[in-house]
């Protein structure tokens, strides 16, 4: 994969959405599909969305689901079945719309999730 080649993938997912956090979501989803790299993808994608964020002054970042949170494991489950879906189909607006309803408030600390 060239630089061209992730230029155009990054411009191409963040005019997807105009918020913060949906723009920042189908990075992370438009990166993670890309598979750019032999390992690390997902932490590499939601670093560079998280850094988008930070850049632009948001007051909140995403966060991924884990086995601790209260949805626990089918959440996780869940969420790699859609980015299963979005990696192989290329069906990416059920992750996007997963992914940014799991952020953290800065401000305040606290995880807020949407279902």
């Amino acid at each position: 994969m060239t630089k061209a080649d992730l230029t155009a993938i990054i411009r191409s997912s963040l005019l997807r959405h105009e918020d913060l956090i949906g723009q920042a979501a189908a990075l992370f989803v438009a990166l993670a599909a890309a598979q750019p790299f032999m390992d690390g993808n997902k932490r590499t994608a939601l670093f560079v969305a998280e850094g988008y964020l930070l850049h632009h002054r948001s007051d909140q970042l995403l966060s991924l689901p884990t086995r601790d949170q209260s949805s626990g494991q089918e959440a996780v489950r869940h969420f790699n079945d859609l980015l299963a879906r979005a990696y192989i189909f290329g069906e990416v607006a059920e992750a996007e719309e997963f992914l940014a309803s799991y952020r953290i408030n800065l401000l305040s600390g606290s995880q807020a999730t949407e279902s």
